[in-house]
This record gives C-alpha cells, structure tokens and sequence, in this order.
C-alpha cells in the first residue's frame, strides 16, 4: 500500500518548488510447513521445523527541493 501528495509551485526566476510526502507500507508475510507422512495422501505438518513470519514495514518519506 503506498500513498503520495505532491506540491508543485513555479517560482519567480522560473525553477519550480517541490515537496511532497510518500508513505509506504508492505506486509512480507511468510509460511514454512513442513509436512512429513508414508504417502502424498498421508502427509501431516512437523510443528517443531513448521514457523510463520509475520512482519509490517512502514517507511515514510518528507522532501522537498
């Protein structure tokens, strides 16, 4: 998910102001099962090698020029 706002000016002598915010937010979420069983049809997870990693990245960013 991500979200910007951008304020764009022109300035006297012709350049341009510019400043803006940006925020930017991932979920790396991750599944590790680890199934051991006799057959495919048979197969049941090992919960002692079998995690879950479940992670919120924020980054945010003001700037201007």
């Amino acid at each position: 998910m991500g979200f910007t706002l951008v304020y764009t000016r022109p300035t006297n002598d012709g350049s341009k102001l510019r400043a803006g915010y940006e925020l930017n937010m991932t979920r790396p979420d991750q599944d590790n099962v680890l199934r051991r069983g006799p057959s495919e049809a048979a197969l049941t997870p090992v919960p002692g090698q079998s995690n879950r990693f479940e992670a919120v990245r924020t980054v945010r960013a003001l700037y201007g020029d």
